[in-house]
């Protein structure tokens, strides 16, 4: 398994571990289902662009 493989895996459970949370988080606050979904997304979304940003600017 070469090293791209096992850093994408990587980075597919830490994005499931980090939607499972919001909306945990959001369900336990007690958002309307649309609104915890939408936040989920987004938060995602910038963990994603987080994650490569710091690998542009630290390749390993």
């Amino acid at each position: 398994m070469s090293l791209r493989t096992v850093t994408e895996k990587i980075d597919s459970i830490i994005f499931s571990i980090v939607a499972v949370f919001c909306l945990l988080i959001w369900a336990i606050l007690g958002f309307p289902l649309v609104f915890e979904l939408l936040i989920t997304v987004v938060t995602v979304f910038a963990v994603y662009v987080a994650i490569r940003w710091m690998e542009s600017r630290h390749p390993w």
